[in-house]
């Protein structure tokens, strides 16, 4: 449920919105809001897109559309963004995504024809439509923008619109040099925007076409909230990858601002497990490396829940460097940790979990220190 505040004559009315997602039934379940039978081929409507995103991200539907509310009495032009792939990352993505946070009061309409990430889709969605494209849909509205270089080859004549535009984000004089073998789908009549000198001379210079210049936007990055975990063991459930996915979801519910690097051999871990490591966005998976603990230079936090230990480096390497831990409450991580000191003891069911405590009073560790035992030298010795 989204909400905005409109100015009106009497004062400030705040007007609650609901965005309406549709979706395709993949698989039978049971609705857990009314106890309804949903099978395969059933269209469904939900009004949460926690409840929306959950569905898809358990494969149980698949996307349709996102209808926005803000802009059903507006009189704003409404703007066709046809986005032939969203990616997780990349400039296009990011161009799409900036421009939509800069003009939040205008009337976009985002058209996706293929994505690798319902993230990205419902980040778009939280306050303007989405339409999946299928073939054969058409779309109506005042402006067009085609934001990818083969977006009018998927396009084609479904668009009625009174002005088109096109965007280059790349330099074709550099992919021409770099043997590209990509080619410029032109949508008749759009005018080109390209996005800097470097585009609009290479856009003339292969394909003969010219542009205007629009700059792309940047907006402010801002990270100073964010915390960053990181776990660095075996992603079994002896080495508590399960309670630390445990933990997130609790931050996710909380609306907590966190990312997690998860530098581990994932291809331990069971189906589940790879599902929950894969499905969440804030979650950033790594090949364990010899390196990973030049990691530790990133994190806030190292993540330590397991249900049994013996001796684990990983935690007394973090704090060598002055890297609190959050770990569980067996006997051999409370010898190290001590709790709000260097840093939190869970218990293994997180009924203690404390969010506000973990992202507003980071402990700063004294870098820990052991000293080699001397019976390493009898040891060696064969004198022990």
């Amino acid at each position: 449920m989204c909400s905005v505040w409109l100015w009106r004559t009497l004062g400030i009315v705040r007007v609650k919105r609901m965005n309406l997602v549709k979706i395709r039934v993949n698989a039978q379940f049971v609705d857990s809001t009314n106890g309804k039978l949903r099978r395969p081929g059933d269209v469904i409507e939900v009004t949460s897109l926690a409840r929306a995103k959950k569905i898809i991200s358990s494969r149980l539907g698949t996307l349709i559309e996102i209808t926005s509310t803000w802009f059903q009495t507006t009189k704003q032009p409404k703007i066709l963004v046809y986005i032939s792939l969203l990616a997780s990352i990349g400039g296009i993505e990011t161009a799409i995504k900036n421009m939509a946070k800069a003009f939040p009061d205008r009337n976009f309409c985002f058209i996706v024809k293929n994505y690798d990430n319902i993230e990205s889709i419902f980040e778009l969605g939280e306050r303007f439509s989405v339409i999946i494209d299928e073939p054969g849909m058409r779309y109506k509205g005042d402006v067009l923008f085609i934001m990818n270089f083969d977006g009018a080859d998927y396009l084609g004549d479904r668009a009625e619109v009174r002005k088109a535009y096109e965007f280059c984000h790349c330099d074709w004089n550099g992919l021409i040099e770099v043997g590209t073998k990509l080619k410029l789908a032109k949508y008749p009549g759009a005018k080109y925007v390209a996005v800097s000198e470097t585009c609009k001379k290479g856009l003339k210079d292969v394909w003969g076409e010219d542009s205007v210049i629009v700059p792309n936007i940047l907006n402010k990055v801002d990270i100073s909230n964010t915390v960053t975990f990181l776990f660095m063991s075996r992603a079994t459930c002896e080495k508590g990858v399960d309670t630390m996915l445990d933990m997130l979801k609790k931050f996710d519910e909380e609306d907590r601002d966190y990312i997690a690097l998860v530098c581990s051999q994932i291809y331990q871990a069971t189906p589940e497990i790879q599902r929950r490591l894969t499905a969440n966005d804030r979650i950033i998976n790594i090949p364990a490396s010899r390196y990973a603990r030049k990691l530790l230079k990133s994190a806030d936090y190292l993540v330590q829940l397991s249900a049994t230990e013996s001796y684990c480096y990983a935690v007394r390497e973090a704090l060598n460097v002055g890297v609190p831990c959050i770990v569980s409450d067996i006997p051999e991580l409370k010898k190290v940790i001590k709790d709000g000191e260097n840093g939190y003891v869970l218990k293994r069911d997180l009924s203690n979990l404390d969010s506000d405590k973990i992202f507003n009073n980071i402990p700063k560790p004294k870098p820990y220190v052991e000293k080699i035992s001397p019976k390493w030298e009898k040891l060696l010795d064969g004198t022990l």
